[in-house]
């Protein structure tokens, strides 16, 4: 014990030998936790690196301080959880930044960072992941049935699935652990051992070989689809609802929802979409009553926002108004009006001519024609999202996409 005493009194003395100008990080350090130079388990860090030599632990903290306030300026002096305790939006902007670090491809980031960065999102994303393995504990056993058939069957793919579920949410341990029990339930129903169509009696991966002929069918109606290969101008994919499709006995329940968990799926496989959320377009254009499963719809917005690892920023619902009359376009803009109030996504209401609405979704939402689909006014076509399937099926079978 006298001799550690002694190492960290040598090191606190070489600090103050060294020049001013390589000593100004420290003393910035030291001014904003002046616990520092007495914390015994910060500075044996840097000794245990330098082989408990004094002289370089103090240059190699030195320029730790000096990358550190580089990297994350003032929030630097909140990342040292023994000296001072950062908020959580300390950790998420800190978080964030870091990652941008470690994705960025530009040669003008200094190595230096990315190794601090990196080190930084592999301790905060182990302490998340943690902790949403003790919050899914405290569920009863009865409630997360699926989940635990799950993680005993096929544990790799849960282990997956836990920082897609943190980084959908914002990393709330809460809203995390109860998405992933949500998912694993729809999951077992529709690919796994209680899907009246498995008969392997396992968790199976989620593609297009697994989910039968008549699913597929279902899937390549194009009722629910994302547009391929093509972002609006925030960088957000678009999932594509047209109900006009859903006509009595051209599809199946079971099929319809694995079409919805599919889409989502890949969706939820791009880092982009985890981070910028997903835009969603529904069209009730040319539906009558009879094109609305309303047991299906409730369990896909189950799917959609209380399931999937993504987020929906925002549902462009559109009513074209060509050819209806005044009165009947005067109460659907107020049906629109009101379901945008109780939804629980930000709903946005169209009730106008096709024309119109292309125009207002390119000039204010950032949504070119060329990506929206030919249905409702614009240039993306169902052939392109059946060809894009086959293409993504071929994939699959070759196991370079999951």
């Amino acid at each position: 014990l006298a001799q550690v005493e002694q190492m960290l009194i040598d090191v606190d003395m070489e600090l103050s030998r060294l020049p001013r100008e390589d000593a100004a990080a420290i003393n910035a350090a030291r001014d904003a936790l002046p616990l520092l130079c007495l914390s015994s388990r910060h500075i044996m860090l840097f000794l245990q690196n330098e082989d408990f030599v004094p002289r370089r632990a103090a240059l190699r903290m030195a320029r730790f301080w000096t990358e550190r306030i580089d990297l994350y300026g003032d929030a630097a002096f909140n990342i040292t959880s023994n000296i001072s305790l950062p908020t959580e939006d300390d950790l998420l902007r800190m978080y964030n930044r870091s990652y941008d670090v470690v994705e960025c491809r530009d040669p003008a980031v200094r190595e230096e960072h990315r190794v601090m960065a990196r080190a930084f999102l592999d301790r905060f994303e182990g302490c998340m992941i943690e902790a949403i393995r003790n919050e899914i504990h405290t569920y009863p056993d009865s409630k997360k049935e699926s989940y635990l058939k799950a993680l005993e069957s096929c544990p790799h793919r849960v282990e997956e699935l836990y920082l897609d579920f943190l980084r959908c949410t914002n990393f709330s341990i809460k809203s995390s652990a109860e998405r992933m029990i949500n998912y694993f339930h729809f999951y077992d129903k529709l690919f796994g051992p209680s899907a009246s169509d498995n008969l392997v009696g396992e968790f199976l991966p989620i593609s297009q070989m697994t989910m039968g002929d008549r699913a597929i069918e279902d899937l390549e109606l194009g009722f629910c689809r994302l547009v391929p290969n093509a972002n609006d101008a925030h960088g957000r994919p678009i999932m594509f609802f047209d109900f006009s499709y859903l006509k009595e006995g051209s599809y199946t329940m079971m099929g319809a929802l694995k079409s919805v968990f599919y889409v989502a799926n890949v969706l939820a496989q791009d880092e982009n979409t985890l981070k910028n959320g997903v835009v969603l377009i529904e069209s009730h254009r040319n539906c009558e009553p009879q094109h609305y499963n309303f047991q299906l719809l409730k369990q896909a917005v189950s799917l959609l926002s209380y399931c999937l690892p993504i987020q929906i920023k925002v549902t462009h619902s559109l009513r074209p108004i060509d050819g209806m009359p005044e009165w009947q376009t005067h109460i659907t803009k107020k049906l629109e009006y009101l379901a945008g109030r109780v939804s629980r996504f930000r709903v946005v209401p169209h009730c106008c001519t096709l024309e119109d609405f292309v125009n207002t979704a390119e000039d204010a939402y950032g949504i070119s024609r060329e990506i929206l689909p030919k249905e409702i006014g614009g240039e993306a076509t169902l052939d392109s999202w059946r060809e894009w399937l086959a293409i993504r099926a071929d994939l699959e079978d070759m196991g370079e996409v999951e």
